[in-house]
């Protein structure tokens, strides 16, 4: 085995070991070399490297959920800046392991009913959210975000991506929920 490929599988290795990596997909990965991007930790050893993999956070704690409006897969709006009631973002995939385990802990839940919950399909269509919604019986608003346009907003990579807003939609905590009890992490401070 080549010398740069012992490397890579090194790597990929070690950071799905060390539990770093969610859920990724191609799309995931950041299209600059490392060395050409400001956040990035490691230089690409050529300029024939893999694409590096940069996570940038850019919905934060403290900040104000960004969206104004989304249409769930059913058509109807969810107007996002309602305030007095806590809410719940999810950002997942039908096909991500972690996501899929994430969704089975939230239909074991004490929280359906109690806050809002809304599941963002990154990459997925209509129809197979509402397969999925079928599949997993799961009483909560699903938003088809096939392009990533609203993942975008959130972060670049790692799914499922949890968000915790308060009553007044400011985001009180962030998380990936790739972890075996996910849903222990969701707690209001």
């Amino acid at each position: 085995m080549p010398t740069v490929q012992k490397i890579r599988t090194l790597l990929t290795c070690s950071t799905l070991l060390c539990g770093l990596v969610a859920c990724q997909s191609t799309a995931d990965l950041d299209p600059q070399p490392a060395a050409a991007h400001p956040t990035a930790a490691v230089a690409a050893a050529s300029p024939a490297a893999e694409p590096v993999r940069v996570v940038e956070e850019r919905l934060r704690v403290g900040m104000v959920q960004p969206f104004a409006t989304v249409v769930d897969i059913d058509g109807n709006s969810i107007e996002m800046p309602q305030t007095g009631r806590r809410t719940l973002l999810v950002f997942f995939a039908t096909w991500c392991h972690d996501s899929q385990r994430f969704m089975h802990q939230l239909q074991r839940s004490d929280l359906l009913g109690k806050i809002r919950i809304i599941a963002f399909g990154r990459g997925e269509s209509v129809e197979a959210l509402q397969r999925f919604r079928a599949e997993y019986k799961l009483p909560i608003r699903f938003v088809s975000d096939p392009n990533q346009t609203y993942y975008q907003q959130v972060t670049n990579q790692g799914i499922p991506r949890i968000i915790l807003l308060d009553e007044q939609n400011n985001v009180v905590k962030t998380f990936l929920g790739e972890i075996p009890d996910a849903l222990a992490q969701v707690q209001w401070p």
